[in-house]
């Protein structure tokens, strides 16, 4: 079975977006986010992936989930990261943890 899919394409402006993906290689499920172009500027789907990127075994992604909560956890303490933040991207934000501060409102 193949389990290569794309999970989403984040935009980075200039024809440019950070692809989430779940791929196989030499026989190993690895999480693959990477840079990609569009070959054609204006059509999303003549994305092509670059070199900038990493590739991590499946076996490593809770390390990677736990480091990017962290830096989360840490910008909504700072308030850099905000409920609209999470309603502009269409995701629930995360639950709030005991000891923080309800986050502020931008006017």
């Amino acid at each position: 079975m193949n389990r290569d899919r794309i999970v989403d394409e984040i935009p980075a402006g200039r024809g440019f977006a950070v692809r989430i993906a779940r791929t196989t290689w030499r026989g190993k499920s690895r999480v693959d986010v990477r840079q990609v172009f569009e070959v054609r500027p204006g059509y999303p789907d003549t994305r092509q992936p670059t070199k900038k990127g990493v590739s991590l075994l499946l076996e490593d992604l809770p390390r990677l989930l736990a480091a990017l909560r962290q830096i989360e956890a840490e910008a909504i303490e700072a308030g850099e990261l905000l409920p609209e933040d999470y309603e502009n991207a269409g995701v629930e934000p995360p639950p709030l943890r005991s000891n923080q501060p309800e986050p502020e409102v931008r006017r």
